[in-house]
Parts: structure tokens; C-alpha cells; sequence
């Protein structure tokens, strides 16, 4: 079995082992969001393209919450791919009171035009809800995260251990309408200058109970691509109709 596939398969086996076992568990529910639209890259590709985006979340005992999101991104034009992303992140939270927790992540991403064959970023950390109330809620975290890059032109695996810190960002503005932000920072230990970022700031409204009209703007920058001719930066505009179960 390849790197990649082990760590899939290990997070997900734990999570899927957590969540399903007991008596408890069994009265517990999934919640989630799925959104179907378009997205406008800027950057390595400049291109319309066709989105697919998820989200995953479940809670146990009080304690443990599993959260899992996922993106795709695809377009051709002339016959040739012009645009290919995606992206996917699953992550358990261990709540130790209901400010403070602890977290053991995956995050796994692929853009042919960013030269990533795949990118995997196992990670764990230290997260703290500095404000919590009914209509906002605001979080900081931080932690240690391996980062490993296989490029597709250089035929090369990158290895490094970086620090990350984030924040989250929840702001129900009206009752049918809400702001989310996430922001990541991932800098080399032995190597500060070489820093990945990724900055998210999205708009939901609902027009029902199920569903409700989104759109997010996700903005990327790797500080040494693997190559000269690749730009640090990508920006991607997403807009679609989002489904809650």
C-alpha cells in the first residue's frame, strides 16, 4: 500500500471505529452540506470550471467530533485539460472543555498545474475558541505538520516537518445568512522563508431549510514551486447551490 493510501486509510478506519462503536454512538447523527456550481481560477490556470464541494461532521460522547471536507475542481477546453484541482481534509477533535481542544488531522490536495501529483499534510495540534456565543464564534490553533509533495515534472518526493497556525472564523449575520473564514500558515522548521498559506473566506444564505446559495473566495501561495515558470499564487472563486442534510 503507497504513503498516501496509508494515511487515508488509518484516519478514516479511526474515525469510522470511533463513531460507530456503542450505544451511544448509535444515536448520534451526521450533519453536513454538499454544493454543486462553478469556480473561476486565477493564477497557474485561468479558466471556468465545474466545482464539487463537501462537508462532513459528527459528534460523540460530547467529546469527539469528526470533521471531513472535500473540493473538485475540473474544465477542459480545445480537448485538453485546462483546469484540475481538488482537495480533501479530515480531522478529530478531542475536546477537552468546550474552549479547548486538541486535533489529528489529514489534509490531502492535487493541481497538475501547480505541479502537485499529490500533497499530503498530516498534522496534530492545539486548538482554543477565544470567543464562542450564539451568532459568533472565533479560533485559534496551532501545531506540528509533515508535509509531503510529489512533483509530476521533477519526478521528486519533498519531505519537511513544518509549524502551522490557523484560525476559524463563524459569523451568523442574519438568521438566513453566514460568514465563514479559515486561514492556515505552514512555514518550514528548518527553513522559515519556505511557507505554504491558504486563506478561505466565504457568503451562505439559505433560501430553505435544505438549501441555500454560496460562494467563497480561496486563495493559495506556496513560496518555492518547483519550478520558475509555476506562480506562487492561485486564487479560486467558487459560487453554487448547497444542499444540508
Amino acid at each position: 500500500m503507497t504513503t498516501k493510501k496509508t494515511y487515508l486509510f488509518v484516519l478514516f478506519t479511526v474515525g469510522l471505529f470511533v463513531f460507530s462503536h456503542g450505544d451511544e454512538a448509535k444515536k448520534k447523527k451526521w450533519s453536513g452540506d454538499m454544493s454543486l456550481g462553478l469556480a473561476m481560477t486565477r493564477g497557474n490556470s485561468e479558466t471556468l470550471s465545474v466545482s464539487f464541494s463537501f462537508g462532513l461532521k459528527r459528534k460523540s460522547d460530547g467529546r469527539l467530533e469528526w470533521l471531513s471536507s472535500g473540493f473538485y475542481l475540473y474544465n477542459r477546453e480545445k480537448g485538453q485539460t485546462s483546469a484540475e484541482s481538488m482537495g480533501i481534509s479530515s480531522r478529530l477533535n478531542w475536546l477537552v472543555n468546550k474552549r479547548f481542544y486538541s486535533y489529528y488531522e489529514l489534509q490531502a490536495q492535487r493541481d497538475i498545474f501547480k505541479d502537485y501529483n499529490y500533497r499530503f499534510l498530516p498534522g496534530v495540534g492545539l486548538g482554543y475558541k477565544l470567543m464562542k456565543a450564539k451568532v459568533f464564534e472565533f479560533t485559534l490553533y496551532g501545531g506540528i505538520t509533515h508535509v509531503v509533495t510529489d512533483y509530476i515534472s521533477i519526478s521528486e518526493t519533498e519531505r519537511f516537518t513544518g509549524v502551522k497556525v490557523g484560525d476559524q472564523l463563524t459569523w451568523k449575520l442574519t438568521s438566513t445568512t453566514e460568514l465563514n473564514q479559515t486561514a492556515e500558515f505552514v512555514s518550514r522548521l528548518s527553513e522559515l522563508e519556505k511557507f505554504l498559506l491558504r486563506f478561505e473566506i466565504g457568503l451562505a444564505a439559505a433560501i430553505s431549510k435544505k438549501w441555500s446559495l454560496s460562494v467563497s473566495i480561496v486563495n493559495s501561495y506556496d513560496s518555492k514551486p518547483s519550478k520558475v515558470d509555476i506562480k506562487k499564487n492561485d486564487t479560486v472563486l467558487f459560487a453554487g447551490v448547497n444542499f444540508k442534510f
